[in-house]
């Protein structure tokens, strides 16, 4: 489950300021899409006005989701309702964890070294809302060594990147949970090429549900285009 920025130039309905690192102060739609990994198809999509919250209506929107899917989902966003919901019924889900609230925990774990250049721990963790604490598996990646002045005395410090993830896969550490979020990370591109190849919320009118519906047609061609190229390759 991915979502995107759109932004738009005008007066469109709906088109409001969100985050939108690329073009800050921009109006424009935030859509939620979600992807089958398996063939890169989108199985849903809700079309929103550009300031709803990434998390806004997400319950709502997976137990939608969830009617058209398998027991197995594995990329969301990090909300409580939405882990009590899942576990509930049974869904695996893997998500990765922002870290501003993060850091002061994390340095004070044991670390335990997996190979020259990265480490993991893992701790529980319970944010506000959460009807359970749940346990948070991270990898830290060392990155560089900085010169620092430490009492007057140089010395060099090194600087981590780090992978912090949330997860009810059972008995799998956090090295494995890097890896599979990895493979899932390609989702990302999927909606660089829904919106650059087939245009997706380009076409853009000043009534909002004639832009749902335009926004939801482009994404049954994406579909299309994608099951096109599938069995041309099995073909081949």
């Amino acid at each position: 489950m991915i979502q995107a920025y759109l932004p738009v130039y005008g007066h469109q309905q709906g088109a409001e300021k969100g985050y939108n690192p690329h073009k800050k102060g921009a109006a424009g739609y935030h859509p939620l899409l979600c992807f089958r990994t398996e063939m890169k198809l989108s199985v849903n999509s809700w079309f929103r006005c550009g300031s709803a919250y990434t998390s806004n209506g997400i319950v709502e929107f997976m137990k939608q989701t969830l009617a058209s899917l398998p027991a197995r989902v594995k990329k969301i966003f990090f909300n409580g309702a939405l882990f009590d919901l899942l576990e509930n019924l049974g869904h695996e889900y893997l998500v990765k964890v922002k870290l501003k609230n993060l850091k002061k925990i994390m340095e004070s774990q044991r670390w335990i070294p997996l190979n020259d250049h990265q480490e993991s721990c893992e701790f529980t963790y319970r944010a506000n809302g959460w009807a359970t604490p749940r346990t948070l598996r991270v990898i830290r990646v060392l990155k560089e060594y900085v010169q620092v002045d430490f009492f007057g005395e140089k010395t060099y410090m090194p600087q981590y990147e780090y992978f912090c993830y949330c997860s009810n896969i059972k008995n799998k550490d956090a090295e494995f949970l890097h890896s599979l979020y990895g493979e899932l990370a390609e989702s990302e591109n999927w909606i660089e090429q829904v919106k650059n190849h087939l245009y997706v919320g380009q076409t853009i009118t000043n009534d909002f549900w004639v832009n749902d519906l335009l926004w939801q047609l482009s994404l049954i061609g994406y579909n299309l285009s994608v099951m096109m190229r599938y069995e041309a390759n099995v073909k081949v």
